[in-house]
């Protein structure tokens, strides 16, 4: 509703909730949901306008990675392959499709976005000079964290390019590839690395200086940008043990379990794009050990990226940084500081991904002995062009794959049904994606006399059921199809019975409890849960008109049945059943004129509906009003 009042609606998106229901509220991304706002005042509802706005954004952040980068490594003409092709992996790279098809995750793109314009800004050597391009950059974090919270990491990413890139700077001793073959098992002297740090301390003061009011600025920057809208906007949202158990039932065995399970996710999926789906949560990770196979793999995978990360940091070597912009970027996914709703998903990895490109480009090269700073290599020129020929001749069929597995999901993003349909074969272990699928069947079909769909339904709501049984919207809709579909009342009563026992507040399957008890004859008990759906949810229409007509017609409570009728008119007033069991009652109490006019405005919003047409003709071939007889006749 924001977004649809255009241009109107910015000051509202800056000063309210980015989620808005009726049972919980959160967050605080404005920017997004403001460009939304604009791009819907010029353009309406277009998802042509929408896709192609977010396609282009991707476009040009992938080229302002490139004109980034290239200024913070300080790449000459000659040293761009390098730089090119971890642009053009990570363009083509699959696991980005979400990020860009699913036109909600714009706010993934603005907000990497944002954060590069704030590490060009710092990628000026540390000079007062340049003050004006820091005070740029730090007003670039805040936009990228008013974008999405995740923002902050660039807040320890920007002081990170700086220590690499912006402090003494040494080209070869940033790049040399002799560095890469000794990695594996580096030779530290403890005593002389701290003489030489204590050294460069002494004869580096100002930039050292310089550096920690930078780091402290940023940190608390990004602190005061998420923490001032918690406090003007605080959260009312209940999370779900569904979500991630460990909202609700945290153990120190499970974070690490499922920090590990998430970690090796990650490097998974960025190494083996498939298959890609559009939710995980629970149960995709079931645990029951900390120590399985998974999990010592990932273990050991971390362990030996974070040493090679610390033992090549003080020789600021390319590996290092990728790694730690990778690990930075991604920590705060990883379920280890907080739980993460859903546990994964592959959005998550977008910003840390230019690590990930970073590093494999930076190994292939190496592998392959290709120089990425040229002045470091021995051997004669005449080998450097079949050398150069070379490297993207072996990146040719991954960029190819990619490309064509990129393409080939975006036809599965091509609406909220179809990414489903796509997904669900992959996904019997999670609770959310069996559910959702239930819920988009019966929104997308026409469930009239469609057993295979209504099946289908049913299969996957009761699998749901199965990987979590502690959840009453699922159980309330199974009720709900075995009553209206198989008109099945006992076991619709057995799943509205579970929905109450597990949420007495769910007013949804109190009504139905209460609506069964009406037809089976139980006419007390029924009144007593129309009241008690009631109490729960005083505007729900139906109970309020059962209710009324239970007190006209069942227990001849004349002014009960009249209150109840004109609280649901107060809330309802345009709607048929309102009008129509107003007309009701003013029939059942001898006022036929009112009785008629109500039933005509009821008409008038639905005129399908043919037993009031009928009715209609009927009562004015009574009154001898021909014109009306036979103008509800046609209908």
């Amino acid at each position: 509703p924001q977004v649809m009042k255009g241009l109107d609606g910015i000051y509202e998106i800056f000063t309210t909730h980015y989620v808005i229901q009726e049972d919980h509220q959160y967050g605080y991304r404005p920017i997004t949901k403001a460009s939304f706002a604009i791009e819907y005042h010029f353009f309406g509802q277009n998802p042509l306008v929408s896709h192609l706005i977010n396609a282009l954004l991707y476009g040009f952040l992938c080229v302002f990675l490139f004109v980034v980068f290239k200024k913070i490594f300080k790449f000459s003409s000659d040293e761009n392959l390098f730089l090119l092709l971890a642009v053009l992996l990570f363009a083509v790279h699959p696991i980005h499709t979400e990020v860009v098809a699913s036109l909600k995750n714009r706010e993934e793109i603005l907000c990497f976005l944002f954060g590069l314009m704030a590490m060009y800004c710092f990628s000026q050597p540390l000079i007062l000079k340049k003050i004006y391009f820091y005070i740029l950059g730090f007003a670039f974090i805040v936009l990228s964290i008013l974008t999405k919270q995740n923002g902050v990491v660039f807040a320890m990413l920007i002081p990170l390019q700086i220590y690499f890139f912006n402090i003494n700077y040494d080209k070869e001793r940033t790049f040399s590839i002799k560095i890469f073959n000794k990695f594996v098992a580096p030779k530290l002297e403890l005593k002389k690395h701290v003489c030489n740090v204590l050294s460069f301390l002494k004869n580096n003061s100002k930039k050292v200086l310089g550096f920690l009011i930078i780091l402290g600025i940023s940190f608390t920057i990004a602190y005061f940008s998420i923490k001032i809208p918690e406090v003007h906007l605080p959260t009312n949202s209940e999370v779900e043990y569904w979500h991630n158990p460990n909202f609700t039932q945290p153990t120190f065995e499970r974070e690490v379990f499922l920090f590990l399970e998430s970690n090796l996710f990650y490097l998974n999926k960025l190494v083996y794009p498939s298959p890609l789906l559009f939710y995980y949560g629970y149960n995709m990770f079931p645990f029951e050990n900390v120590f399985t196979l998974k999990t010592i793999v990932s273990f050991l995978i971390f362990l030996f990226l974070i040493l090679i990360a610390i033992s090549l940091i003080i020789k600021k070597h390319i590996l290092s940084f990728s790694i730690l912009f990778y690990f930075i970027s991604i920590s705060i996914f990883l379920n280890l500081f907080m739980p993460i709703a859903g546990i994964v998903a592959e959005r998550f990895v977008f910003i840390a991904s230019w690590g990930f490109c970073l590093g494999i480009v930076f190994l292939v090269f190496s592998i392959l002995k290709q120089p990425i700073v040229q002045s470091l290599v021995e051997e004669s020129k005449s080998n450097l062009k079949l050398q150069k020929n070379y490297v993207p001749i072996v990146f040719l069929p991954l960029l190819l794959i990619f490309s064509y597995q990129t393409l080939q999901r975006n036809k599965d993003w091509k609406d909220g049904f179809s990414i489903v349909q796509a997904d669900i074969q992959y996904l019997n272990n999670s609770f959310f994606a069996n559910s959702y699928y239930a819920t988009k069947l019966d929104i997308s079909s026409n469930l009239y006399n469609n057993i295979g769909v209504i099946t289908k339904m049913t299969k996957h709501y009761k699998r749901a059921i199965e990987i979590y049984p502690d959840y009453d919207k699922v159980w309330n809709n199974l009720g709900r199809i075995y009553f209206e579909e198989y008109q099945n009342i006992d076991s619709a009563k057995f799943y509205f019975t579970n929905a109450i026992r597990i949420n007495p507040d769910n007013h949804y399957a109190q009504f139905h409890i209460a609506y069964i008890n009406q037809i089976q004859g139980r006419i007390e008990e029924a009144k007593a849960g129309y009241i008690r759906t009631l109490q729960i949810y005083p505007k729900f229409e139906n109970a309020l008109l059962l209710l009324s007509n239970l007190y006209l017609y069942q227990f001849n409570k004349v002014d009960s049945a009249y209150f109840y009728n004109q609280v649901a008119a107060n809330y309802y007033p345009n709607s048929e059943s309102v009008l129509l069991n107003t007309g009701n009652f003013y029939l059942f109490t001898g006022d036929t004129l009112n009785a008629v006019e109500k039933y005509e405005a009821a008409f008038k919003i639905n005129p399908n509906n043919k037993n009031n047409a009928k009715s209609l003709y009927e009562y004015f071939i009574k009154t001898n009003n021909t014109t009306k007889a036979n103008n509800y006749e046609n209908f």
